[in-house]
């Protein structure tokens, strides 16, 4: 048996492993499609798997390799899948069903924690990998997992500052999930408010472009998550993956 996965502790690993079940697939084979029953998770022990959408193979939202883990946002919130994968090589993958799923979970919970912080993180980088396509276009997935690596994330609570009119422009940051308010001093001691910001957006860039203050105050109109792009990152996504 392989090591544990990406995200999974050893004793979680050790009690899981026995229940799996392998599969082996040749190039060009399907592990799952998009809009199939989500009934299962799947840990890549050799090969690698190409995650797409069904009518788009050409476009890869992911691979997945040895020691990655793969569908268990579809276990454990059910559903549907949202994409295909498909093998690119010869793939050995190991199966775990929803209901040998359910009854570990019984026996032991340590496995539930450990496969929810996996799908929080993978919901994480499949949101990201979203919006930076949706503003710059296909990367390719060997340029977003460069650019996950060097991200930051960031929590608002509701009516938390992100930054102030006037601070000086050290990031630019994507808004991922939540919403934000945009507002200037208006001279009279108070504020106005000028623009909201929706989840794919970017927020501070133009500080960043024009090299100057912040033009506004950003808070968050309820609690949000965004991805903060240091300076220095964000200028060389601008230099060689430029919006379309």
């Amino acid at each position: 048996m392989t090591a544990a996965p990406e995200g999974l502790g050893t004793a979680t690993w050790d009690a899981l492993a026995p229940w799996l079940t392998e599969v082996r697939l040749q190039p060009g084979e399907r592990l799952f499609r998009e809009d199939d029953v989500a009934d299962s998770l799947y840990v890549v022990r050799q090969g690698t798997l190409a995650i797409h959408f069904e009518l788009q193979p050409d476009q890869l939202l992911d691979r997945v390799g040895p020691g990655q883990v793969v569908g268990e946002r579809a276990l454990l919130l059910g559903g549907h899948r949202s994409a295909s994968g498909t093998a690119e090589d010869e793939v050995v993958a190991l199966r775990l069903d929803r209901d040998r799923y359910e009854t570990l979970v019984a026996e032991h919970p340590e496995l539930g924690r450990d496969l929810s912080a996996a799908l929080h993180e993978r919901v994480r980088r499949t949101r990201l990998a979203s919006h930076l396509q949706a503003i710059l276009g296909d990367l390719g997935p060997e340029a977003l997992r460069e650019i996950q690596a060097q991200v930051e994330w960031v929590q608002l609570r509701s009516g938390e500052v992100l930054f102030r009119q006037g601070d000086p422009p050290d990031g630019a940051y994507i808004l991922a999930l939540g919403r934000l308010q945009v507002a200037v001093a208006d001279g009279a001691g108070g504020e106005r408010i000028v623009d909201q910001t929706a989840p794919g957006q970017w927020v501070g860039e133009m500080g960043l472009l024009a090299g100057q203050p912040r033009s506004a105050t950003v808070y968050a109109l309820r609690d949000s998550e965004l991805v903060w792009l240091p300076k220095a990152l964000f200028d060389d996504i601008v230099a060689r993956w430029p919006a379309r």
